[in-house]
């Protein structure tokens, strides 16, 4: 399937992908996530061909790929901004690729309609592109993408620009749709919660490398590294280790000074001060509520520190 060895690019003195090496297993998912600048979505447009890399190599079904040019590569794109056609109507949108593949009219309408009943969007063949909401918008856009039956998906943060409902409706009817068609994906995020419930595997970016790439499960449970702990959110990191939250508990011996408060819709979320120093601490509605007082800024909670389940970071990098 597609597998980038050693992919390198750079804008001057700028480095923003340093020997990138990557494989993609057949019907697979995989996040490129990171923060703005990391690189992300320089390798996705290096694998559309868009970008050429200076060095290395891109390969695709054992064939190299990296000097084809991109219509020639079999790929689909969707975008943030939809990049669709606002003086064509949804059908012809959707037919548009098959159009520029030289697919008879016929045949082209038929598969077009056959993905818009796929993503919910049957009866809106005639409508026009200005009338529909966002998220009807990236139906069009993935409808469109999947009915030229790509070799691949690439994702260049599509559902950014939606509300937070709608984005997690879309982002699990697009992964239902590829995993139904059988088509591999690349997904550049800088949103951790869509790249876990998104990806079948996260690759985690820092300055142009990987700095980490696994399941989302394994991710969260065994970061590589300090960096990438505290992008993926994760509380209580040092520069050898986290502290997971079952590793303190309510109770025991050791009284902790409430330091901060932040009320959540399902707890309460307190920075507390222990001998070993400042931890963040996350409590259920029914925690907190069995504390004898209601925490406030300068209370004391019973808090008790496990040791034994402070975890270290991987001796080095996953890439």
């Amino acid at each position: 399937m597609l597998e980038l060895v050693e992919l390198s690019k750079r804008y001057g003195e700028r480095v923003v992908a340093d020997s990138v090496s990557l494989k993609l297993a057949p019907g697979e998912l995989v996040a490129l996530l990171g923060p703005s600048g990391c690189g992300k979505s320089t390798l996705l447009n290096m694998v559309a061909g868009l970008v050429a890399p200076d060095e290395g190599a891109i390969y695709f079904d054992d064939e190299r790929i990296d000097a084809l040019p991109a219509e020639k590569r079999g790929f689909a794109l969707m975008f943030q901004d939809f990049a669709l056609f606002p003086h064509l109507n949804v059908l012809d949108n959707v037919c548009f690729g098959l159009a520029e593949r030289r697919v008879a009219k016929r045949e082209a309408r038929e598969r077009a309609r056959a993905e818009l009943e796929a993503v919910g969007l049957s009866g809106f063949e005639a409508r026009r592109v200005g009338a529909l909401s966002g998220g009807e918008k990236q139906r069009v856009a993935l409808a469109r993408a999947l009915a030229t039956d790509p070799r691949l998906m690439l994702l260049d943060e599509p559902f950014s620009s939606l509300d937070a409902h709608l984005r997690e409706s879309l982002q699990a009817a697009t992964r239902q749709r590829l995993a139904e068609a059988g088509i591999p994906a690349l997904l550049v995020t800088h949103d951790r919660d869509e790249a876990l419930a998104m990806a079948d595997r996260v690759a985690v970016l820092d300055a142009g490398r990987i700095a980490q790439i696994a399941p989302a499960s394994e991710l969260m449970a065994a970061p590589a590294n300090e960096r990438v702990a505290r992008f993926l959110g994760l509380s209580n990191v040092t520069g050898q280790g986290f502290w997971p939250q079952q590793a303190l508990q309510l109770g025991g011996q050791t009284l902790a000074e409430v330091v901060a408060l932040m009320p959540r819709a399902d707890g309460l979320t307190l920075e507390v001060a222990l001998p070993e120093g400042r931890f963040i601490v996350e409590l259920s509605l029914r925690e907190a509520a069995t504390l004898a007082e209601p925490p406030v800024v300068g209370a004391r909670v019973p808090v008790a520190l496990r040791p034994e389940a402070f975890r270290r970071f991987a001796a080095k990098d996953i890439a």
